[in-house]
């Protein structure tokens, strides 16, 4: 996410599209699988709504990873006209610490009707941050320490972002079975982002 990267070329876009393609495919199958075990079909409050079809439930994953590029490349997009307008990089973390507290604080709870329970409107938020919290680590392993900050941004008030529409149908399957595929592929395009990227170097520069 450095400004010394170029921009990806067809075949590297076209290797991200379809990578993310099949993870989301298969986290929505691996969504769907938990969802059963919880709660078999026909039991109250099982995976209703969610769909019993092998083949829906993948092609759900891959709308789901649509949306979760969509949402990566529009955060692209973002970071780089903030770069261009904060003339210190430190006042563009700051705006993403404080996005990240807010859309972690609020965004879950905009949704929920009243006298509702608040427990799993907490567990929501909470559980993403705790994984944009372990991707941001993995990040700065393959980067650097300044990446920790956007990844942590990006996996967690992005992701919440883009789980709206669950989160508005408030129902725990529903969430489930969106908001896995999309932790999913997030984590992945912003993992393998460095990697494709980056420029190899040539024989005279090793």
């Amino acid at each position: 996410m450095g400004r010394g990267f170029k921009p990806l070329n067809i075949r590297k876009w076209v290797y991200l599209f379809m990578s993310s393609l099949g993870i989301g495919a298969a986290a929505s199958l691996l969504a769907w699988v938990v969802l059963i075990f919880i709660n078999p079909p026909g039991e109250s409050g099982g995976v209703a709504g969610v769909g019993y079809n092998i083949i829906s439930v993948l092609l759900a994953g891959m709308l789901f990873s649509i949306i979760s590029q969509t949402g990566f490349f529009a955060y692209l997009t973002l970071n780089y006209i903030a770069r261009s307008i904060f003339r210190r990089p430190q006042l563009w973390i700051y705006a993403q610490l404080i996005i990240t507290a807010i859309t972690v604080t609020y965004l879950p709870f905009m949704f929920t009707e009243p006298g509702e329970a608040l427990l799993p409107h907490i567990a929501v938020p909470v559980i993403v941050l705790i994984v944009a919290i372990a991707v941001a680590f993995w990040k700065v392993k393959l980067t650097n320490k300044s990446a920790f900050v956007p990844t942590v941004f990006f996996m967690s008030a992005v992701t919440l972002f883009e789980t709206i529409p669950s989160l508005r149908e408030n129902h725990f399957s529903g969430i489930f079975f969106m908001i896995l595929p999309l932790l999913a592929c997030n984590a992945w395009q912003i993992l393998i982002l460095g990697k494709l990227l980056s420029t190899p170097k040539s024989p005279s520069q090793s």
